[in-house]
């Protein structure tokens, strides 16, 4: 294998591992801080919490405009033409962009603080704590400012220390609160919280600053709006895509509650997590280094081709074994994740995470619509998936229930998958390579299979041939891997053997 092909597959198994073992840390953190708050707080407290983070979470997002990809997309083009005076501007213009932002956001929150307390509580006894909020809106605004630097830069190993290091350091100095404070510590819990992530980054974003030579002066507001038009309007897009997204995703919910009732919506969402949240860990591990990695080349066709066919390869070696795991063992991770109570979503799990498949495969290719600032194409797509995943929800619930939103999803992402492969043909005259068909093929085969064998085997003979399976899968991905990159670099590495 060439050089520079092996060097590039191992940055993105790098730069996964980093970002992955990171998330991986968190999650235990997180399931720890769950599970305290849980019991100092009980259900109302964690709730508080919820619906506090989705406001901070919503406002943020509407206001950002969609600095989070277009920063990124600019720091890293920047970067890769190996100007530091160009660099450094557009690093120090992204800077300004998320300060405005950033205060937007606060002003936002402060002065509809009103209203949001009603339509979310039905009354105004929460108008003062949102309020406050403002202030962790604007933090967290500009906190994603820094990490839009160290991810266009590719600094990603400091991004992982900024999330595990903010993490661990919020939950060890904050809980006191929770003890002192009970439910009215939330509130300084989420303030100092994120400025501890603030902080944080700020440790490893003035370094890079200050190794920008020559830094040019802090534009002006309007050379700021100006020159941000572009960035904005492919934020416009992402953010109306956001919003389409939560749209849908609230009325599939109503739907279900309306036809089935609140137990179902419950089940529906249980299943949502653990085919979206947990497997987008995997898939933004990979994001973080492939997106500023792809924008760096974007306007060379095959570079640009050639790295969307090494992230493919990469992505489906190691979501296929999870992705079978999930499918052939899902009633474990509803027991374990929520309750037995929960294993009535199993058959809506098996055919939802069909579809995983689909947005795994799709999914690297989709960023080349961002990379290329085609914010017209990508509205599309996303638009067009959720009105087939609303659609076929619908049409379909009064043959299989709740199944229903589980076929659906699978359907949409086959419409999503061949839409997002003819924009990304069309713009860059892409295709797979042979090695990434025959591998889609395999690891294709090895789903299929396993959804006939949940589906159709019980007993000792699911389990023998379950496990089987599984380790079939995972002999398979150690087997691709080790193809391109030998175990034996790996181990010579790690022991040093300079033979």
């Amino acid at each position: 294998m060439e050089t520079n092909k092996l060097s590039s597959y191992k940055q993105i198994v790098k730069s996964t591992s980093i970002f992955g073992g990171s998330q991986l840390i968190n999650i235990v953190i997180g399931v720890i801080r769950n599970k305290v708050i849980a019991v100092l707080l009980g259900a109302s407290g964690v709730g508080l919490i919820g619906i506090y983070q989705s406001i901070i979470d919503m406002v943020r997002s509407i206001s950002g405009l969609g600095l989070e990809m277009t920063g990124v997309k600019e720091i890293a083009s920047a970067n890769a033409a190996d100007n530091k005076q160009r660099l450094a501007y557009i690093v120090n213009l992204v800077r300004r962009l998320v300060e405005i932002t950033a205060v937007a956001a606060g002003m936002i929150c402060l002065f509809l603080c009103y209203p949001i307390s009603i339509w979310t509580f039905g009354d105004a006894s929460h108008t003062v704590y949102i309020a406050c909020l403002s202030l962790v809106v604007a933090l967290s605004a500009l906190l994603q400012g820094q990490l839009i630097v160290l991810q266009g830069l590719r600094q990603i190993s400091k991004m992982a220390k900024v999330l595990v290091l903010g993490n661990f350091l919020s939950l060890v100095l904050t809980l006191p609160f929770f003890f002192l404070w009970g439910i009215n510590g939330i509130l300084p819990v989420l303030i100092v919280g994120t400025a501890i992530y603030y902080l944080l980054s700020l440790k490893y974003y003035i370094p890079i600053q200050n190794s920008l030579e020559n830094l040019p002066a802090r534009p002006a507001f309007s050379e700021v709006i100006r020159k941000g038009k572009s960035m904005f309007r492919l934020g416009a897009y992402l953010v109306a895509a956001t919003i389409v997204n939560t749209l849908t995703m609230f009325l599939i919910r109503i739907f279900i509650t309306n036809r089935v009732g609140v137990e179902a919506a419950g089940l529906f969402q249980s299943v949502w997590a653990i085919t979206n949240v947990y497997l987008m860990l995997v898939l933004k591990s990979m994001g973080t280094d492939f997106y500023p990695r792809l924008c760096e080349v974007s306007k060379q066709r095959v570079a640009s081709a050639r790295l969307i066919n090494q992230q493919t390869y990469v992505a489906l070696l190691v979501a296929t074994p999870i992705i079978l795991g999930m499918l052939l063992f899902g009633f474990m991770a509803l027991t374990l994740l929520y309750s037995s109570k929960f294993l009535a979503a199993e058959s809506l799990l098996q055919w939802q995470i069909l579809g995983t498949f689909l947005k795994v495969a799709s999914w690297p290719m989709a960023f080349i619509l961002l990379a290329k600032d085609k914010g017209k194409h990508y509205i599309l797509s996303e638009v067009l998936f959720f009105l087939v995943y609303y659609g076929f929800n619908y049409w379909l619930f009064p043959s299989f229930g709740l199944n229903a939103a589980g076929i659906a999803y699978l359907i949409a992402y086959l419409v999503y998958f061949a839409v997002i492969f003819g924009f990304a043909r069309g713009l860059i005259r892409f295709n797979w390579s042979k090695q990434v068909w025959i591998e889609s093929i395999i690891c294709g085969i090895f789903v299929v299979l396993a959804f006939l064998l949940v589906r159709n085997v019980q007993g000792w003979m699911f389990y023998l041939l379950g496990i089987s399976l599984f380790l079939a899968s995972c002999i398979y991905s150690i087997y691709e891997f080790n193809k391109i990159i030998p175990f034996k670099q790996l181990r010579d590495r790690i022991f040093g053997n300079r033979e």
